[in-house]
């Protein structure tokens, strides 16, 4: 329906005629692609389905937010982190939420360790936060994510310079590799 109105009024404001930035469709359609990929995914039960669909728009509201504003919102990352913690507690054998703790600890203090020793400017205290998540969503696959996360935004990051869309010491926000 949103995609529907944006074309029907020319990408305007049906009552102010103001144009509206086409990162709303686009947002849109990425948000409708991530929800049919997952339900085309595999045959899960509707409670699978919800757990991954919320997961899907916390992260990807998470994404937009430090894209836009090099921020983790602790108003949406905590929701996600609580919820998922609850679903491992109630959920998943005893082993594996004890696992994906200290991957999700050990992630964590990883991302701390940066973020002191580069004051702040490699990496911030949303990172850390986004980390823990990450590893305990990831549990023993915590650190491929990471090594992941790394060597993408590696890549971008250079792509970026080179297209002088960024620059050395400009930030680059890391939240939407972690994500990815």
């Amino acid at each position: 329906i949103p995609l529907l109105s944006y074309l029907m009024l020319s990408g305007k404001c049906r009552w102010c005629k103001k144009k509206v930035s086409p990162r709303y469709p686009i947002i849109e359609i990425i948000t409708a692609l991530v929800f049919a990929s997952l339900f085309l995914w595999g045959d899960m039960g509707i409670w699978t389905l919800s757990y991954f669909l919320f997961l899907a728009t916390g992260l990807f509201a998470i994404t937009i937010v430090d894209l836009e504003h090099q921020i983790i919102p602790d108003k949406i990352l905590f929701p996600i982190l609580i919820f998922h913690f609850l679903v491992l507690i109630f959920l998943s054998p005893s082993p594996t939420l004890f696992t994906n703790f200290l991957w999700a600890a050990g992630a964590s203090v990883f991302f701390l360790t940066l973020c002191l020793v580069t004051r702040g400017c490699g990496m911030g205290l949303g990172d850390v936060k986004l980390a823990f998540l990450i590893g305990l969503i990831t549990g023993t696959y915590a650190w491929v994510a990471i090594f992941l996360a790394f060597i993408i935004g590696a890549i971008v990051g250079i792509l970026l310079v080179i297209a002088r869309m960024a620059r050395f010491g400009k930030p680059i926000p890391f939240g939407p590799f972690l994500v990815l």
